[in-house]
This record gives structure tokens, C-alpha cells and sequence, in this order.
């Protein structure tokens, strides 16, 4: 493509070469991050509709993590989801931090323009911990007015935020919540439209009162099911453990996300784009670092 569009001419393997130096570099800045405070974004002007309520200026850091198809080499003793199979894939996980400080006519925080860092890494979860922490040190973690940490309910994330940021409000995503709720209204055996009915009511409850509230109204209608069913006990086993971090109608009314959609857009652009292309198979480490290289240029802060 090179030859095709520029004057260059390059082997295919110096250019290999090059990229993988390159994102050996993002990977190394990520362990010894340069402070990089940004300066809030100015109040938007009162007949801007996009933007129209203030809110305390908030640090998000939200992570997430996604599967990269990767050689034998590096999934021959890995298991896979199902325990009697091998993997096919390796995680690469993702963080991303920012700033908002103000609301849409919705109440839905804003980020602000350029605010947002992203960091990957092929480490384990506890290594990825010291990875966001150092990265949200070195964006005014330590001076933010108010942090919140969001991720769906797996526990490495859960513990990531209880450890790594002891003092932030940690919210569960609100859109895994309801995958969770979805499966345990199907244990209901209802009706396509009953079951339609029920899933909208709780998910309602919910969104509006918070999973405590979902928690005691299941219990109340469907005691039996509860009794019979290991499969729904899981599943509601599933909210009680989250429920501090499923306190949706306060975190709304606080200005806050409920969802970590933007760690979800970091998957796909940083990660999916890229190194999920059919009939691909990598290296786990050198898709971290074409990933990483990636993560600069979204950051703002690539260097050759």
C-alpha cells in the first residue's frame, strides 16, 4: 500500500520491525507516564442546548478487557471459556480516563473535549491495576474534585477499583446489569409478551431504584422460582453481590455514569479494529503493542 500511495519503498519486515519498536515505546511510557494535567474545558455558552447542566468536575476512569486471536503458541495451556477446550483468544485490557463537568438535556455526563487518556496492556489484572493507577496519577487523579471508577461486574475490575482507587465511587455497568436480569427473567418461563412485560418492569426498577429495590421486589413475586431454580438463585446472587455498585437512581441524580461506554468504544477502536481482522492470529504481546500505538495517537501523546 505504501509503494502504491507514496514514493516509499520498504520491506515488509522493516516495517514490521518499526511498528513493533513503536509499540514496544507506547508500552514502555505507560509504565513511567509523564504528567500530563490538562486544563478544564471553559462553561459552555447559556444557548448551548447541547450542554446545559453543570456538575462537579469529574475524573472517569473506566477499563474493560476484550479477546485477541492469538497463535498456539501463546493459548496452547490456556483454557478457554468452556474448561475442556483451549483458548483461541488472549485478553488485551483497556483503560480509559478522563474529565466531564457538565451534563446533556438528558443529565448524562459530557466528556471534555481532549480530555480523555487511554492505556492497553496484555498484564495480568493486578499488573493492569498498577498500569491505571500510575496513568491516573499522572492526569490529577490526586487533585480531582471527584473520581469515578466504571466497569461491568467481573471481579478483577471490582477489585481493580477497590484497591487501585479505595476513595472513588465504583459504579457496575448498567447495560451488563440488565444482560444478567434478561437471563433471570427467562427462568421465569413466560410468555414472549409476559416475559416482555416483566423484563420492562424490572429493568425500570432498576434504572429508577436501584438493584436493592430489583432484589426485594424478584424475591416478593417469584419465591418458588428462588427455591427451585440454582439457575435464577446465580443470577440474583449476581445483583446482591453489586449492590452499592448498582445504586443507579443516586448515581444519577449525582450527575455520575451508570455505564462505561467509553471503555466499550476502547475494545472496538483500540483493540477489535485492528487485530480482530478475519484470519488474523497474533503474538499476545505484539498486538499489546500495536494496540499501544493506537492508544497514544487517542491519547494524544504518540512519539516515534
Amino acid at each position: 500500500m505504501l509503494s502504491r500511495l507514496t514514493p516509499l519503498k520498504i520491506a515488509t519486515s522493516t516495517l514490521r520491525t518499526i511498528a513493533l519498536r513503536a509499540g514496544q515505546k507506547a508500552l514502555d511510557r505507560q509504565e513511567n507516564p509523564v504528567l500530563d494535567i490538562r486544563p478544564p474545558k471553559p462553561v459552555p455558552p447559556s444557548g448551548d442546548h447541547r450542554h446545559v447542566f453543570p456538575t462537579p468536575r469529574t475524573m472517569y476512569i473506566m477499563m474493560d478487557g476484550t479477546g485477541v486471536p492469538c497463535t498456539q503458541v501463546d493459548t496452547a495451556d490456556v483454557k478457554g471459556r468452556n474448561p475442556d477446550t483451549p483458548a483461541g483468544k488472549r485478553e488485551i485490557k483497556v483503560g480509559v480516563i478522563g474529565y466531564y463537568a457538565w451534563l446533556d438535556h438528558l443529565e448524562r455526563p459530557v466528556p471534555e473535549p481532549g480530555s480523555s487518556s487511554h492505556i492497553v496492556s496484555a498484564a495480568e489484572a493486578t499488573d493492569f491495576g498498577i498500569l491505571l493507577r500510575r496513568a491516573a496519577d499522572s492526569r490529577g487523579y490526586g487533585s480531582a474534585p471527584r473520581v469515578q471508577v466504571v466497569g461491568d461486574g467481573a471481579d478483577w475490575i471490582a477489585n481493580i477499583a477497590q484497591q487501585a482507587f479505595p476513595d472513588a465511587i465504583f459504579t457496575a455497568d448498567f447495560y451488563h446489569a440488565c444482560e444478567h436480569l434478561h437471563a433471570l427473567c427467562l427462568e421465569l418461563h413466560l410468555p414472549e409478551d409476559g416475559l416482555r412485560r416483566e423484563y420492562r418492569s424490572l429493568k425500570g426498577l432498576l434504572f429508577s431504584r436501584g438493584a436493592l429495590a430489583l432484589i426485594r421486589r424478584f424475591k416478593t413475586r417469584h419465591p418458588a422460582l428462588l427455591a427451585t431454580s440454582t439457575t435464577a438463585q446465580k443470577q440474583l446472587a449476581y445483583f446482591e453481590k453489586r449492590t452499592h455498585a448498582m445504586r443507579y437512581n443516586l448515581f444519577r441524580k449525582h450527575g455520575l455514569y451508570i455505564a462505561s461506554g467509553h471503555a466499550e468504544a476502547a475494545c472496538r477502536t483500540n483493540v477489535a479494529r485492528r487485530c480482530k481482522q478475519a484470519g488474523m492470529h497474533w503474538r499476545h504481546l505484539n498486538a499489546a503493542r500495536i494496540c499501544a500505538i493506537l492508544a497514544s495517537l487517542r491519547s494524544a501523546s504518540f512519539a516515534a
